[in-house]
């Protein structure tokens, strides 16, 4: 199950460590302010999307952020998914 793709998230409020970290820069990774996203937090979200043995490599991770599972990670995944859309309702929008 490890080689399994799978979106992984992180919380950290210790953003600009993990934004300079090259390892990570090198995976690469999508950022979301808990802020922006309605969550009651000063902290920002890491989405990062590989197996597990990805993540695990990633030392960065395991020093400066919190994995978030279950129902919270599947929470916040959607969370995003509806900005996304409501961006993207927002474009069509200046076409019409």
């Amino acid at each position: 199950m490890s080689n399994e793709i799978k979106k992984w998230v992180f919380y950290t409020e210790k953003r600009n460590v993990l934004m300079n970290d090259e390892d990570l820069k090198r995976k690469g990774f999508r950022v979301e302010s808990a802020e922006t996203m309605g969550i009651n937090k000063k902290g920002t979200f890491f989405i990062l999307t590989g197996t597990k043995e990805d993540i695990d490599k990633l030392k960065i991770l395991k020093e400066n952020a919190e994995l978030i599972e279950g129902e919270e990670a599947k929470k916040i995944l959607e969370k995003i998914k509806e900005l996304d859309e409501s961006v993207v309702s927002g474009v069509g929008g200046l076409f019409d």
